[in-house]
């Protein structure tokens, strides 16, 4: 996707982020600019500590910055009240997670439907739309497994619908590999990946494992609460289409 013809997914200008104060203030971020575009995973990469979560909390509209403006899919997440930042995270952003944060007692099918019963869709609507996106991302059979029958790489697709069921325009995934080998880790951003190509939505992945990032469409390297680069990465057509293809082996099963 050419990404210059289309508008900026997140836009941050001078976004800083401060805890504490006197002399315990320790500035999280330090006026960081950014843009993100749709159709494009962005990764956040350095080292621990640099604020990669802190930035993403912030732009997913669950921390305020301190100063400076941050806008996403169009709306400045600072005009809005506590009720709209709800609002807009509950309809715009999907949430995906180094722990999966599954409910233990809820079959996957039913973990996947949770955003939509909260947005008030009926049991069996929620349920027939959960196992539609399972079996598209090679699930089928496992819908009525509980999380403790499943694999670290099962949970973390199951964890991914979940994020998905609600159609988000925006999709904010802090170390979704972390906790998985470096074969199914590798599965999980294929995965990914296909998610931005297919769908057009923005996806914006937090890590510091150097292993995932050829599947990365744009690098934002942070150190001590700065973006000091991006690196626009020109992955080569034969390298989409294996993802894409591999994406759709993987849904297949």
């Amino acid at each position: 996707m050419n990404s210059t013809a289309e508008h900026v997914a997140i836009r941050c200008r001078g976004v800083t982020k401060e805890f504490g104060a006197g002399g315990a203030l320790v500035q999280a971020l330090r006026g960081v600019d950014l843009d993100v575009y749709p159709g494009e995973l962005t990764l956040l990469a350095g080292p621990s500590g640099c604020g990669k979560t802190t930035l993403l909390s912030v732009v997913a509209g669950i921390m305020r910055p301190t100063a400076g403006e941050v806008a996403v899919l169009g709306a400045n997440l600072h005009t809005l009240s506590a009720h709209e930042l709800v609002r807009f995270r509950g309809v715009h952003i999907g949430f995906v997670f180094q722990q999966f944060n599954l409910l233990p007692a809820l079959t996957a099918a039913e973990n996947v439907t949770v955003p939509l019963i909260v947005a008030g869709w009926s049991r069996r609507r929620a349920l027939a739309k959960a196992a539609e996106l399972l079996e598209k991302m090679g699930m089928a059979d496992r819908c009525n497994h509980l999380p403790g029958m499943l694999s670290g790489g099962q949970q973390q697709r199951v964890a991914i619908a979940r994020a998905l069921i609600h159609e988000p325009q925006l999709l904010v995934c802090d170390e979704p590999t972390s906790a998985l080998d470096a074969r199914t880790g590798h599965t999980i951003m294929e995965l990914l990946r296909g998610v931005a190509l297919e769908s057009g939505r923005a996806v914006v992945v937090v890590t510091h494992d150097s292993r995932v990032f050829s599947f990365g469409d744009r690098i934002a390297r942070m150190e001590d609460g700065r973006v000091m680069e991006v690196q626009r990465q020109r992955v080569a057509a034969a390298e989409r289409l294996q993802a894409i293809e591999t994406f759709e082996q993987v849904a297949s099963g």
